[in-house]
């Protein structure tokens, strides 16, 4: 599910700031880039997103299928 605001924020002329929180919200960027490139700390990075009603980005990790084979010998006991 794609991370969406929240509330909408009207801005005529995003900032560069405004840009990459974004980007971080919508998942294409890592809070370390957004860091790197802003100097911000995680505590900011989280004060931005709040400003701009916009969530953290969300991960829903599959499983790879070694994960589940892995997954399945342990449930069987190792067998």
């Amino acid at each position: 599910m794609a991370n969406e605001l929240l509330e909408p924020h009207p801005s005529q002329n995003p900032s560069p700031l405004d840009l990459l929180v974004a980007r971080y919200a919508g998942g294409t960027m890592t809070s370390r880039e957004l860091s790197s490139a802003t100097g911000l700390t995680f505590g900011e990075i989280l004060v931005e997103l709040g400003k701009r009603n916009l969530a953290l980005p969300r991960v829903s990790a599959e499983r790879t299928p070694a994960q589940d084979s892995l997954l399945e010998r342990a449930l069987r006991g190792g067998e």
